[in-house]
């Protein structure tokens, strides 16, 4: 395989199982690009969105109709700031906003 310093974006034994789902077929996609596409500018901006589209779907996975900020859990938010940079900025958006 391919060495790609963004796969580590694509990992999800951290997740709850029924996310692990969602997110280990866009791992095997990104590491199938990598695999398959030689290294370059459009491969990283390949991964790029794959990536965003992964965490679109897990976000889908978790709220099917979108947020309803009155019944988000606080300590959910909590748990996801500790699991990666970009929730952890989710989550300070989201107390910055009242909404936490």
């Amino acid at each position: 395989m391919n060495e790609e310093r963004m796969l580590k974006w694509f990992e999800y034994a951290h997740l709850p199982e029924h996310l692990q789902d969602v997110s280990s077929r866009f791992h095997q996609l990104a590491s199938w690009v990598c695999d398959e596409i030689e290294t370059g500018p459009e491969r990283t901006v390949a991964l790029r969105k794959l990536l965003e589209a992964k965490d679109a779907a897990v976000r889908a996975k978790l709220h099917p109709g979108g947020y309803n900020c009155e019944i988000i859990d606080p300590t959910f938010f909590e748990w996801l700031s500790r699991t990666s940079r970009v929730w952890s900025e989710v989550a300070e958006c989201m107390r910055n906003d009242g909404y936490l």
